[in-house]
């Protein structure tokens, strides 16, 4: 009874081992198939379907406390009137906490030009050299467009890829029309919804795609405290445009653009902390609020929701300019030649 009961548990002990290293082979092989297809973008291919039914259930009741353990946080894959795709660890979202520096979150906008692919690779190869950022790239279009995909997953800095049409009402340039204001906002909003704590240390820039930026510029972005404004070169009509600063705050803004106001702020002149943007979170670009007389969104007034320009903090770099607004400019095209059209050239 007894040697009969030693051969059954070794038959036993044998049977548990070759079925484990048989679940391991089959699960890494439904791993990379899942991958294959993802890539592929096939929907659910009977070949992992049933890998998946074999191998997830008796995975699921061996290792469900390990599996809890690793698995990352479960966010909302959607905005309402926004679609998202992310490229970066969400347990990361409040790295912040941990991280010695501040994470910046930089909040581009775009939209469908001849120039838009120069442009972000452009920006891309600016914030490849920087540490501790998330990019969030907010598109004007209904769906992920492959070339902006494409250019995200390949450029190596963790992003957010957000989507976003513009009304019906709207121009196609987003200067001119809503659609920057919406753009500006879903960014705003992706920040707020996934950084849960009012005390997550950050900072908040808008960094266009067609602006030309100094390394530097983002240490000094780091050390917003609450909300910091500095000069920026080449934009309204002067070299450079901004605040004069003395001993820390705004002696006087340089400007000529009319109308004449208390405050000269430009999209790419100013950063906000996280805790302000946490704190004041019914702040948003309001259309009623948005456009000066020259028809481009007055950031000034966004700003003075946040603190009055008494408080500013006003920020500069041995005297220097770090950021210049320098667009590329639009080329005049000629029809192309038809062995040119025929090839399948990304441009």
């Amino acid at each position: 009874m007894v040697g009969a009961m030693k051969k059954f548990a070794r038959l036993w002990i044998s049977l548990t081992v070759n079925m484990a290293i048989i679940i391991v082979v089959k699960y890494k092989q439904y791993e990379g198939l899942q991958q294959s297809c993802a890539e592929a973008k096939l929907p659910d291919d009977t070949q992992c379907a049933q890998l998946k039914n074999i191998v997830l259930p008796i995975k699921s009741m061996l290792w469900t406390h390990n599996m809890q353990m690793e698995e990352k946080p479960k966010m909302p894959t959607t905005l309402p009137n926004a679609s998202m795709v992310e490229g970066w660890n969400h347990n990361r979202q409040n790295a912040s906490n941990s991280h010695p520096i501040p994470t910046l979150y930089i909040i581009t906008t775009t939209y469908q030009r001849d120039t838009q692919k120069a442009s972000l690779v452009t920006l891309c190869q600016t914030l490849m050299h920087v540490r501790s950022l998330v990019w969030i790239v907010v598109e004007n279009s209904t769906h992920h467009t492959p070339m902006v995909r494409a250019l995200l997953k390949r450029c190596g800095v963790p992003y957010v890829h957000l989507t976003v049409p513009s009304p019906n009402n709207s121009l196609v340039r987003p200067i001119s029309s809503a659609m920057g204001i919406r753009n500006h906002n879903v960014g705003l909003k992706w920040v707020r919804e996934h950084n849960r704590c009012v005390e997550c240390n950050g900072v908040i820039y808008f960094g266009n795609n067609d602006d030309r930026y100094d390394l530097r510029l983002f240490d000094e972005l780091r050390k917003t405290a609450t909300l910091s404004v500095f000069m920026v070169g080449l934009t309204g009509g002067l070299l450079m445009e901004g605040p004069y600063c003395q001993e820390g705050r705004v002696a006087k803004w340089h400007h000529v653009q009319a109308p004449p106001r208390e405050a000269h702020i430009t999209m790419q002149g100013f950063a906000i902390n996280l805790r302000l943007i946490m704190k004041q979170n019914n702040v948003w670009f309001e259309r009623h609020l948005a456009f000066n007389s020259t028809g481009y969104i007055n950031v000034s007034k966004f700003v003075s929701r946040f603190l009055p320009n008494a408080s500013l903090e006003c920020r500069t770099y041995n005297n220097e300019v770090l950021v210049w607004r320098s667009s590329i400019v639009q080329p005049e095209t000629f029809r192309e030649p038809l062995e040119m059209s025929d090839m399948s050239i990304e441009f």
